[in-house]
């Protein structure tokens, strides 16, 4: 919703910028890529369809401006732009207004983010830290997710 937003109207007309999103077709997409490279200032990307086979080494700057809640997708597309010969350091920008559901998104981002970095490092000081109900739900998941799962194998089956 927000690429579309900043399609017609947030940016100013004299800006020459380019859409990329999973709407297109794989020829338009492959378009957008060469113009963008070519001679384009702006590629607005849908963050899903920018995290697959893209390389945008010419570019510098990501400005994220709608989070998702899946932190690792965020990293997928941010790489496209930190790919093997990429020669500029790269800016990442995240647009956020505080209290808002993109503002929790970010707080379950950094949670997720946390819990995962102590368990992939072996940190067991830092796993200790982190609640049984945190612990739990990294493995098992939402258990609220489970039962309405299993209420509706239930309801299926009779």
């Amino acid at each position: 919703m927000v690429l579309s937003l900043l399609t017609i109207s947030a940016l100013k007309p004299c800006l020459i910028r380019i859409k990329y999103d999973g709407g297109m077709n794989t020829d338009a997409k492959t378009q957008a890529v060469k113009k963008f490279k070519s001679n384009c200032p702006i590629l607005l990307a849908c963050i899903r369809s920018a995290g697959q086979g893209l390389n945008l080494t010419c570019a510098n700057r990501v400005i994220l401006m709608d989070p998702w809640w899946n932190l690792a997708v965020e990293n997928q597309a941010i790489d496209r732009v930190h790919r093997l010969g990429q020669t500029k350091a790269v800016e990442v920008i995240r647009l956020v207004t505080s209290g808002t559901v993109e503002d929790r998104i970010l707080e379950l981002q950094q949670k997720k983010q946390k819990i995962v970095d102590r368990a992939l490092n072996g940190d067991l000081d830092g796993i200790r830290q982190c609640s049984l109900s945190e612990l739990v739900f990294l493995f098992k998941g939402d258990n609220h997710q489970e039962d309405r799962s299993a209420k509706r194998r239930r309801e299926s089956e009779e």
